[in-house]
């Protein structure tokens, strides 16, 4: 089907080809400038990435959903929340029109707007956003599976903020055990987290209780 529409409109999908392909590379790059740091210069990237898949594929399309993924990372990690909270919850709409509300894609942006909520303090919303991530999770992947353990994993840290230490505590301990199910090594950045979560944890609840 899709090789019949380019056969019909030969000269714009060749130069819609063309453009796209430069997109998928200047999201590339923008990862790689992120996971070097290079903040500035990844969004940059992400931003002119945007830009040609909004002039080829229109504002509406599905692809459009990853790079304002990825432009909302990159306002949550220069402090931007508000920024980040916006541009998350369109990537979120594109998602959910495309893919239907029980998407794994969507349970990602969930996810992480959770995170951004925690971040601001607003611990209320951020489990609203983490426990609908974490049924998606459960029902596209099963409950053994690493995402439902990171999910569990970002609740836990709410919980514990919220000084829930004892449910905080079940969620990290029940994250940490699907982490080893699945045969993820100690290094694995997951698990690392979730052991650091603990001890964190055991530290705040002494303290709490001095």
């Amino acid at each position: 089907e899709e090789e019949e529409e380019e056969e019909e409109e030969e000269e714009e999908e060749g130069g819609g080809r063309k453009e796209l392909l430069l997109a998928n590379v200047l999201n590339n790059k923008g990862m790689i400038h992120e996971r070097l740091g290079r903040i500035d210069n990844a969004m940059k990237c992400y931003r002119k990435t945007l830009k040609i898949k909004t002039k080829v594929l229109g504002s509406e399309h599905p692809n459009l959903g990853q790079t304002l993924h990825n432009i909302a990372n990159i306002y949550y990690e220069n402090g931007k929340s508000e920024e980040a909270i916006m541009v998350y919850k369109e990537a979120l709409r594109l998602k959910e029109k495309s893919y239907g509300s029980s998407h794994p894609s969507v349970a990602v942006t969930l996810n992480n707007i959770g995170t951004v909520h925690t971040w601001k303090g607003d611990y209320a919303k951020a489990l609203k956003y983490h426990y609908k991530s974490l049924d998606i999770w459960t029902v596209t992947v099963g409950k053994k599976h690493p995402s439902v353990a990171e999910t569990l994993n970002n609740i836990g840290v709410v919980l514990k903020h919220e000084r829930k230490f004892e449910e905080a505590m079940t969620c990290f301990t029940d994250a940490l055990r699907i982490f080893r199910e699945a045969g993820l090594s100690a290094t694995h950045p997951g698990v690392c987290g979730t052991i650091r979560n603990i001890a964190d944890f055991e530290h705040s609840r002494a303290g709490f209780r001095m």
